[in-house]
């Protein structure tokens, strides 16, 4: 879209164009220049790819060409390593995955290379990785055990810590294989995942009724939601599901307050009413 020649397109259109959120669509502008894509805006605010016929040229793929990779990529097992390698090949015709595309393009490496580690019982060096708030850098020994659905993630075992957790594909700088291979599978544990992506080491059932708004923004940013949410009476949806802890689906409610309704548990209730008292929202 932002590679078409012309004038280019303000934040509003690109919005109603790939049905996304101004919050998205203001991060991924963000993403793609910090990834070395020159964007031009105007003095109206509009936005486009310099060069973009360019860009484009690099990305496509004819529609029978890309058919026929399709078609070699679904005879790979289910998985994460499928799921990017039919993403990726899919952008190449549909314009509203590019930028999908351009942006996991290096987590789409680590998660191949990864994947390999996995088959092949490799130890690896997460180098450079960054803490959660970004304050700091160190490099981390792991035995990658398993890749999350959405994946965005590897589960691996830590020796220097003796306990297993998930690592974001995000924040690492870069990957050093080792010849060596797992020296602690005994210890390694397989879990299940959450909507977020996230093991589900503290299971608790929610039931959350949404508006059209909320379903819409939860299937747009957690793919894997899209399964779980049923239809109800018009614009109105219901999710029913198993989170690990209320942290993360309190964060998505908590933002969109006007149109979700908690029907329970009602834990989640207090949890959520606590979470509020301790905010800094109502302190003087």
């Amino acid at each position: 879209m932002l590679c078409s020649p012309g004038k280019g397109y303000l934040v509003a259109e690109i919005c109603e164009e790939l049905a996304v959120s101004f919050k998205t669509v203001y991060r991924d502008l963000a993403i793609l220049e910090k990834t070395g894509i020159e964007l031009i805006r105007s003095d109206t605010g509009r936005y486009r790819v310099a060069k973009g016929w360019e860009l484009n040229k690099q990305l496509h793929f004819s529609a029978e060409e890309s058919e026929v990779l399709l078609h070699a990529v679904s005879a790979l097992p289910e998985g994460p390593v499928r799921q990017f390698l039919e993403m990726k090949l899919s952008a190449m015709t549909d314009p509203t995955l590019r930028l999908n595309l351009i942006i996991s393009q290096k987590t789409g490496t680590f998660l191949h290379e990864l994947h390999q580690c996995i088959r092949d019982k490799k130890q690896v060096f997460l180098l450079n990785y960054r803490s959660a708030f970004g304050k700091s850098e160190r490099d981390r020994l792991i035995e990658p055990i398993q890749l999350s659905p959405n994946a965005q993630a590897v589960w691996a075992y830590e020796p220097k810590d003796k306990t297993s957790k998930l690592f974001k594909l995000d924040r690492i700088g870069s990957l050093k294989i080792l010849p060596a291979g797992w020296q602690f599978e005994g210890y390694h544990q397989q879990v299940k995942f959450d909507l977020f992506g996230l093991p589900l080491r503290n299971p608790q059932v929610i039931s959350l009724k949404m508006g059209i708004l909320a379903a819409s923004i939860l299937q747009e940013e957690y793919p894997a939601s899209r399964s779980l949410i049923q239809g109800l009476e018009k614009d109105s949806y219901l999710l029913e599901t198993e989170v690990d802890g209320y942290a993360a689906i309190s964060r998505f409610v908590l933002g969109l307050m006007d149109d979700v309704q908690i029907i329970g548990p009602v834990e989640w209730k207090h949890y959520l009413a606590e979470r509020l008292r301790q905010s800094k929202l109502f302190q003087e």
